[in-house]
């Protein structure tokens, strides 16, 4: 028979009242994900209709955003509901209406962020000078003079950085014929540096994007 420090100690046990713990799997207190049970429905229909995986959406979110902004598996996690983090759900709905050819708003996907789903103010037109477009070829050129001597990851880093900033440049509006082609021109060419650096450390489905972004921006060129 136990002792009354056994049965205080039991008492002590039973008598616990602080947090239970978290059974296996559970999210913990404050990562616990925004929760959308239409989410499924309506992110999985549009998949359906452009035949893509998720695994697809994930490498176009990559093509936009960079190299490993996402993991291939994050898609399945919103097709069960969960939110992602900012600035993915915008850039979704801006992949899938450019792709269906119609508009995806934001409450369609997640209904929790249907508070800011309005259309965005229209950006500030961007200058582009003769001096802005010289600096940054210098930039390119850099980076193009780095690949093979920079560590693969630095440089995947700094031209998916450059790519995406230079792709918001010649898609701004009042940017002349020529600066725009010029852009156009280096977009291209950190395409082709980062796909062949993907490639080098095996994202195969990265590096292809990325080359036949290349390919597609020099043919945009006239």
């Amino acid at each position: 028979m136990p002792g009354p420090e056994g049965n205080a100690l039991s008492r002590g046990r039973a008598g616990r009242t602080g947090p239970a713990a978290a059974p296996s799997g559970s999210p913990r207190p404050g990562s616990r994900p925004s929760v959308s049970p239409a989410a499924k429905g309506v992110l999985g229909a549009c998949l359906r209709r452009l035949s893509w995986s998720p695994d697809r959406l994930a490498r176009e979110i990559n093509r936009r955003l960079g190299p490993g902004t996402i993991s291939a598996k994050a898609p399945y996690h919103w097709l069960r509901g969960v939110t992602p983090r900012d600035p993915l759900p915008a850039v979704v709905v801006s992949i899938l209406s450019a792709e269906l050819g119609e508009e995806i708003r934001l409450a369609n996907l997640w209904p929790a962020l249907a508070a800011r789903d309005v259309c965005p103010p229209a950006p500030a037109p961007v200058t582009v000078e003769p001096l802005m477009i010289r600096a940054l070829r210098s930039r390119v050129d850099q980076l193009l003079a780095l690949d093979g001597r920079l560590d693969d990851r630095a440089l995947l880093s700094w031209a998916a950085q450059d790519v995406s900033w230079i792709r918001q440049l010649s898609a701004g509006p009042g940017v002349p014929a020529a600066a725009e082609r010029e852009l156009r021109r280096m977009a291209a060419d950190l395409s082709r540096v980062i796909g062949n650096v993907s490639l080098r450390i095996d994202d195969c489905a990265g590096g292809c994007d990325f080359l036949l972004a290349s390919i597609e921006e020099c043919e945009t060129i006239v």
